[in-house]
């Protein structure tokens, strides 16, 4: 092509490659700067024209740049050295990670590591013409990271600050060419010529490129002067900014981390941000952010960063990387629908395993993208976050260690609110602190020196003004933020002008800037600003004060009422001052103030009457926007009809915003929403719907596993409807219920029978009803269920469940029939009567069969899994368990997924498989320990406490004793339970002394026929053990009784063999050898190599005293050989010890 330099030939000699191209004579359009406007624009045709043909091609050129330009003796212009070309569609080019090309006119999504094509080459072009007319390119800084920040963040300032000779058409053709965003460049070099062709006519032979020497002692000044500013370079931050790389490249090693930048408002936080989020994406790192503010939806600062994520991402890719979260992923971010034609149904659960598995599908998708490429996460002004992010990024810091995130939070620790959410966010940082994944970054003032170098740099000046610096310093306090708008405020009133090219004041030559009028505060500063605007401008900046921190273009023009065009004119306007920014989004423009304090100040500055009718117009515009679909976005419609003080349509989004929020488990969120809809709906006289509400947050509390309070959400909500003249029966005996299920979740209420009753009563004259059936039900529960003993009625409470399963038959309610045969199953196992137990679990299994819901079929595993542990068949038990294990993992219900670990861990340490014990323990560990029960997490540290003592591993045993009781108390109904482990635990250590008085303890505690038997077993062991009798002759024959009538076989091989020893040992040699002989057929039919060893041990040392020496050599040989094959390092020892 005529305007390419042509290439004839690339050639390779001794492993040297070379280009054979066209000579030609002639300068690089660097050399010839400057030219004549009409010269540089007939250049800019000709690399056009070829840039339309390369393009036509698919060969984006992606150097261009004044070197790149060759112009010969006859004027032609030329594109050469395609050495970084590339077909469009190919990966970018990069050496060692860092994107390659000249930075002063790099495009965004070139260094962003985007689509390059050929926009990015007009891009490029325009940041050439921009140098041309303006004599400097349109961003400059000593760090090329700098710049390509600039490319991304900063608007360029309009070329007539620099030359204002040049004509607006040229100058507003360059500004297009430097959008942000491709689409809104021109969209071809053609479109590109035919735009500079139409202004070539007007353009006249005396403009000069480039600018204008100033005359001595001419003086520039005015508000105007501000759009001259560029934005203020990042000094003082190299230690910050070091850290902050250093964490990049530690995480593109493979070990994540989590960076807390803190700091004032104003400090430089997200400056630091940005600069560290372009070294990141020069490195290959793919960045993406979310910000915080006051009334966004919940989890909005991390929605906002995962569809960033998924945005461009195909189909396929996508569902691969969400695995089987998607549709949990998909209620948090609905635009998902759109990418995943073939979206599953959200599963069904408990919400707790809900929430849990959109915790874990946020998890998974960091996780699994980061796994291509390594994964920055970057969330603003977090102080300001709900209480849903807080705990998402909870989960969220704890599962970044062994994976290639990094997560940079920015906040300002002193204005953490004290609200829920706040108090979330502030204990997430303070255990952050503790963490050794997680660095602290204090964002500090800038000291003296490092202000006068920070105002050299945005003057330009060769020297220091050292004497202004420590004016200014002297104010700001080092605050950059607040430097900024007092230099902006001093050009604004004239009291800083430029002369002779350099900034300069009136207070120059006494050089006294103490007499400089200067705001005292950053308050002060952003309000001298806002008086400057033009009347229009700060109009347009109030609407959009009211509509938030964040605002679309589309939504102020509807509240606005004002025509596109000059609404567009006053947004420019603003956006010359820097008082508001653009913000990237995808299908809108989308603006933000540059501070939050700036829209503080201008939102109370509103009248409160004229506030409420903004908030009235932005309320309507919205639902306009939404289009008969408020779900969309009920939060901002709740928000602005309630400042608004619309009632009736506070009812409306409060309470779908409630419900959205619930969905998503944002609890908090949920509540507040739900308490605003209920003085609304007090406020409108709507009873009803306020006794539903009222409902609604106990039920939500519940959810939350704020067990307490839903409770006395439900005790208001009972008050109220007793209130009511005629109030619905069903009403209240549902709200009976509920309160009267309180032992059921760990409320001791005294008076959950009572509630029980009166329920019952309300619903005397209709036996069917299905709230009567439930409430039978319930008190089925309440009679037996974490009662004490005294408190039990095991009769009642099984004549309540039969005659519960006999009524839901009745009224064909699977569900009530199911839940009626759990409680007669519990009923049984709480009386060890666990052949009862499974005939009556047996019993569920057609109903849950014909029922088809997950958590029933997960719940029956699990019951299954319990009664066979209990009658010591471990091998159907594991089976069971592992089912639960993994229908909870298939299903995301991690309440089940828990127990089941617990069960497994348990099963296979009772049935000696220690090995197989150790791997479950270690599927807990995986666990993020906020997440893990606290009995879970006992029974780990128990089970390896025994198998370290056994193995010899004393210090190690001591360890996980004292992590044991570093874990906080389980549920005090089953207190008994951590004293059986600890029992187990000081006897394993050979703590006789303590093991004695916690045997004591375990026995008082072991309330109920399957606790006694439970710890009664395990207290007989460690007496028989010790030789302490005293235990055997209180509890010994009790518990063999409650063995055998439970079918317990393997307590009653514990039990059996303890009463062999015992009578041995009392010379009872006929009673010893019937009970030792019991327990080893027990133990070799249940394959428990430990017990069984021990019992051996025990026939050995009998065999011994009835004279019988040989036998009990061979014995204690075979014993040996059970603790080899285990390496029970202790019970080897103690056996040589009898050979």
């Amino acid at each position: 092509h005529a305007h390419i330099v042509s290439i004839f030939d690339a050639v390779e000699e001794g492993g040297q490659f070379a280009i054979v191209m066209e000579l030609v004579e002639g300068q690089t359009l660097r050399e010839l700067l400057p030219v004549p406007v009409p010269r540089l624009v007939e250049i800019t045709l000709q690399v056009l024209e070829g840039l339309e043909y390369a393009h036509g091609q698919g060969i984006v050129h992606r150097d261009i740049k004044p070197e790149n330009i060759i112009v010969t003796k006859e004027s032609t212009a030329k594109l050469m050295d395609f050495g970084l070309a590339r077909s469009e569609g190919r990966s970018r080019l990069t050496v060692t990670g860092m994107v390659v090309g000249t930075v002063a006119y790099l495009a965004p999504e070139q260094a962003l590591g985007g689509q390059v094509d050929g926009r990015s080459d007009l891009y490029a072009l325009g940041a050439v013409l921009y140098e041309a007319v303006a004599g400097r390119p349109p961003f400059e800084s000593e760090d090329p990271i700098s710049v390509i920040t600039q490319h991304i963040n900063v608007p360029p300032v309009a070329p007539h600050w620099h030359n204002p000779a040049i004509p607006p058409s040229l100058e507003n053709v360059i500004l297009k060419f430097l959008a942000k965003d491709p689409a809104r460049r021109y969209q071809s070099a053609k479109e590109a010529l035919e735009a500079l062709r139409a202004i070539r006519p007007g353009l006249t032979t005396s403009t000069s490129a480039g600018p204008p020497a100033m005359t001595a002692g001419e003086k520039l000044t005015g508000p105007g002067l501000v759009e001259r500013l560029v934005r203020s370079p990042l000094a003082g931050r190299e230690p910050e900014l070091d850290l902050l790389r250093g964490l990049v490249d530690q995480t593109m090693a493979g070990r994540g981390a989590v960076a807390l930048v803190g700091g004032p408002l104003g400090i430089g936080k997200t400056r630091l941000l940005e600069e560290a989020a372009t070294f990141a994406r020069l490195r290959g790192v793919v960045v993406v952010s979310g910000k915080a503010y006051e009334s966004a939806p919940p989890y909005g600062p991390i929605a906002r960063a995962l569809r960033e994520l998924a945005r461009g991402v195909d189909s396929d890719t996508l569902a691969t990387r969400m695995g089987p979260f998607a549709s949990d992923l998909a209620a948090l971010i609905p635009e998902l629908v759109r990418q995943l034609p073939r979206l599953p149904e959200r599963p069904a659960g408990a919400v707790e395993d809900q929430k849990s598995r959109l915790f874990s599908g946020v998890a998974q998708f960091l996780a699994s993208t980061a796994a291509s490429l390594p994964v920055l996460l970057q969330f603003d002004d977090m102080h300001l976050c709900d209480h849903a992010s807080a705990e998402l990024l909870d989960h969220l810091v704890r599962t970044v260690e062994l994976s290639r995130v990094l997560i940079m939070i920015a906040y300002r620790p002193d204005e953490i609110p004290a609200t829920p959410a706040g108090r979330a966010f502030g204990r997430l940082v303070h255990e952050l602190g503790r963490e050794g994944y997680s660095r602290y970054i204090a964002v500090r003032p800038l000291t003296e020196d490092q202000v006068t170098d920070l105002l050299k740099l945005m003057a330009n000046h060769p020297d220091r003004p050292v004497r202004f610096g420590r004016r200014i310093f002297s104010v700001t306090g080092g605050n950059p933020y607040f430097i900024e708008e007092v230099v902006k405020g001093l050009f604004e009133r004239g009291t800083l002008y430029i002369k002779d090219g350099r900034w300069s004041t009136d207070f120059d030559d006494v050089r006294d800037y103490s007499l400089m009028e200067v705001p005292a505060s950053i308050n002060d500063a952003v309000e001298a600003r806002l008086r400057h605007l033009s009347d229009p401008a700060r109009q347009i900046l109030t609407h959009a004060a009211v509509i938030g921190q964040q605002f679309s273009f589309d939504l102020l023009l509807a509240v606005t009422g004002e025509g596109e065009a000059a609404l567009l004119d006053r947004v420019e306007e603003t956006l010359r001052t820097q008082l508001i920014r653009e913000v990237r989004a995808v299908g809108e423009d989308v603006y933000e103030f540059a501070q939050p304090m700036l829209r503080q100040v201008l939102y109370e500055a509103v009248p409160r009457r004229r506030r409420r009718l903004l908030h009235r117009q932005v309320a309507e515009a919205l639902e306009r926007a939404v289009r008969g679909k408020p779900e969309a976005s009920p939060d901002a419609l709740a928000y602005h009809f309630t400042q608004a003080e619309d009632v009736e349509k506070v009812l409306t989004y409060a309470s779908l915003a409630a419900r959205r929020a619930a969905s998503l488990f944002a609890y908090d969120d949920a509540v507040r929403y739900l308490r605003e809809a209920i003085a609304a709906a007090e406020e409108l006289e709507r009873p009803n719907e306020r006794l539903e509400l009222l409902e609604a947050v106990g039920d939500i509390l519940m959810s939350s596993g704020r067990i307490d309070q839903a409770f006395l959400a439900y005790e208001d909500a009972l008050k109220f409807w007793k209130s009511l003249p005629g109030g619905s029966r069903g009403d209240g005996a549902g709200l009976y219920r509920k309160l009267g299920l309180g032992r059921r979740f760990g409320v001791n209420d005294p008076r959950t029978r009572e509630y029980i009753d009166e329920g019952l009563r309300l619903l005397a004259d209709t036996p069917l009803h299905p709230e009567r059936v439930r409430l039978i039900i319930a008190r089925a529960f309440d009679h037996f269920w974490r009662r004490p003993e005294a408190e039990r009625d095991y009769r009642v409470a099984a004549e309540s469940a039969a005659e519960g399963y006999r009524l839901a038959e009745e009224i064909g309610s699977l569900k009530d029939m199911s839940a009626a045969l759990d409680a007669l199953a519990g009923i049984h196992g709480h009386l060890a009567e666990f052949t009862e137990e499974l005939e009556a679990t047996r019993k569920r299994i057609p109903i849950v069969e014909r029922l088809d819901d997950p958590t029933e079929r997960i719940d029956l595993q699990g019951m299954l899994t319990a009664v066979h542990e209990d009658l010591g068949e471990f091998a159907q038990a594991v089976t069971h368990a592992e089912q639960t294990y993994q229908l909870a993992t298939t299903l995301g219900r991690f309440g089940y997924q828990l127990g089941a670990i617990h069960s497994l861990i348990r099963i296979h340490w009772k049935w000696n498989r220690w090995d197989e014990a150790e791997r479950w323990c270690a599927v807990a560990d995986q666990i993020p320990h906020t997440d893990v029960r606290p009995g879970v997490r006992r029974v780990v540290a128990a089970f390896r406490c025994f198998v370290a003592g056994i193995r010899g591993h004393v210090e190690e045993a001591q360890r996980f004793e004292r992590e044991f009781e570093s874990v906080r108390a389980g549920d005090p109904a089953f207190a008994w339970a951590s004293g059986f482990l600890r029992l187990f635990m000081a006897w394993t250590l050979g703590d006789l002394e303590r093991a004695r008085t916690l045997a004591d303890e375990a026995l008082r505690l072991a309330d109920g026929p399957s606790a006694k038997l439970e710890v009664g077993s395990l207290v007989l062991q460690f007496a028989a053990d010790a030789g302490l009798w005293s235990y055997v002759e209180a509890v010994g024959e009790d518990t063999l009784q409650l063995a055998r009538r439970a079918g317990a076989r393997f307590r009653l091989g514990l039990v059996s063999g303890a009463l062999g020893v015992y009578h041995r040992e009392h010379g009872r040699f006929d009673d010893a050898e019937k009970s030792i002989l019991e327990a080893r057929e027990l133990f070799q039919v249940l394959d428990c190599p430990w017990y069984l060893g021990r019992t051996v041990r025990e026939l050995a040392l009998l065999r011994r005293a009835q004279g019988r020496g040989d036998e009990a050599s061979a014995l204690l040989r075979d014993a040996l050989t059970h603790f080899e094959f285990l390496g029970a390092t202790r019970e080897i020892e103690r056996t040589h010890a009898l050979m």
